[in-house]
């Protein structure tokens, strides 16, 4: 009868399992100690002055335990210590304790490397406490703080019932002024000003004075209070139409001014057309620049045009006569003004003239008199 070997007992275990066991352990760092050293007393491998590698990465004298890290506290099952501080200027006991990456550990011992803190690091002020919030009803962290609840150990999870939870304060509001800046005294049930949640609050229950004071009512032209006048040529058939403006006069345009024209000439035709239409109303529209040399600009509407039969033939006619003569009679006064302007400008230079001679003349006679010796009187 054959038996099959025993298994070795050096069995692989799944780094799942290796982690549950390794939960279930205590925490507590183990502390290794120098091997090299067979003829000194038992001492720890980090003090030792033949741990080349600490010594020659950080510097740190091995003769000199004064920044030597005091082996952390072993937590209970059940509770959580508190986190450290984030902040890169949070001040510790002395020293941080990090370890070195370059180092294989043996089994389950840790290695612990010194790192020296830099005295000005010390003096910084203590870090904020975390406070107490309730929990909204949506469940986020964000609220008014409660000064009955005291913080504990752990920023995050507290030993009480699940209504409430700590918050780190140094999380949510910015970093505290210098010792040398006088801070105004306020209460702990007052939220700071510089927190965001205390500005949101204060959003909420501030009015803006935009919406506090009334907004001023805005100005309407009606007939018995036309504050931009009334239309002045318009007429209801031998009476004169009282229109009040909708807005002021503009200013009178002394450039591109055929331009402007065009444009609200334009403007005005499509309303025109607009209202022909939506209302069937007989309309018609006639316009000319007086100095334009094109026929002029007219619009009949559509019902006119079909209903007006020969007198809007005889409407245009009178409307192209009266244009023509206006502008003739435009064309005649600047004619007659541009004749008045030569014959001035023909008088001036025979006056200029005249007045030449008659220098030329008075020099000779005074130079008559001073060769016979005549004394010539003064003008002056």
């Amino acid at each position: 009868m054959t038996t099959s070997p025993k298994r070795s007992s050096n069995r692989r275990v799944s780094p799942t399992k290796k982690l549950q066991d390794n939960s279930s352990r205590s925490i507590t760092p183990k502390i290794r100690y120098c091997r090299k050293c067979k003829d000194t007393e038992k001492h720890e491998q980090r003090l030792c002055p033949n741990y080349k590698r600490r010594v020659r990465k950080q510097g740190v004298s091995p003769l000199n335990p004064v920044n030597a890290v005091p082996p952390l506290p072993t937590p209970t099952h059940g509770s959580l210590t508190a986190m450290p501080s984030l902040s890169p200027l949070a001040p510790t006991s002395g020293s941080t304790s990090i370890p070195d990456s370059d180092e294989t550990p043996d089994s389950d011992e840790t290695s612990v490397v010194v790192i020296p803190i830099d005295p000005v690091l010390l003096r910084s002020p203590p870090p904020p406490q975390p406070t107490t919030l309730p929990a909204l009803a949506s469940g986020s962290p964000f609220g008014h703080a409660s000064p009955q609840s005291a913080p504990s150990d752990n920023p995050f999870i507290t030993s009480g019932s699940s209504s409430s939870f700590n918050v780190p304060t140094h999380m949510m509001t910015p970093p505290r002024a210098s010792s040398d800046t006088p801070s105004r005294s306020s209460s702990p049930s007052t939220p700071s000003r510089s927190s965001p949640i205390a500005s949101a609050i204060g959003r909420r229950g501030s009015v803006s004075p935009s919406h506090s004071r009334s907004s001023s009512k805005r100005i309407r032209a009606t007939v018995r209070n036309p504050v931009f006048g009334t239309i002045v040529g318009a007429y209801r058939g031998t009476r004169v139409m009282s229109v009040a403006r909708s807005r002021p006069l503009g200013d009178v345009k002394t450039t591109k001014v055929a331009k402007h024209f065009q444009e609200r000439l334009h403007a005005l035709l499509t309303r025109c057309e607009d209202l022909a239409h939506e209302t069937g109303c007989w309309l018609y529209l006639s316009a000319q620049l007086p100095t334009a040399n094109v026929p002029f600009t007219h619009f009949t509407s559509e019902r006119l045009r079909a209903e007006g039969g020969a007198i809007m033939d005889e409407i245009h006619d009178a409307s192209d006569r009266l244009y023509d003569s206006l502008m003739s009679a435009r064309r005649r006064d600047n004619a007659q003004l541009a004749s008045e302007i030569i014959k001035a400008n023909r008088d001036r230079e025979a006056a200029r003239q005249g007045e030449a001679a008659a220098l030329d003349r008075l020099s000779q006679m005074e130079a008559a008199l001073l060769a016979a010796g005549v004394p010539i009187p003064s003008t002056e």
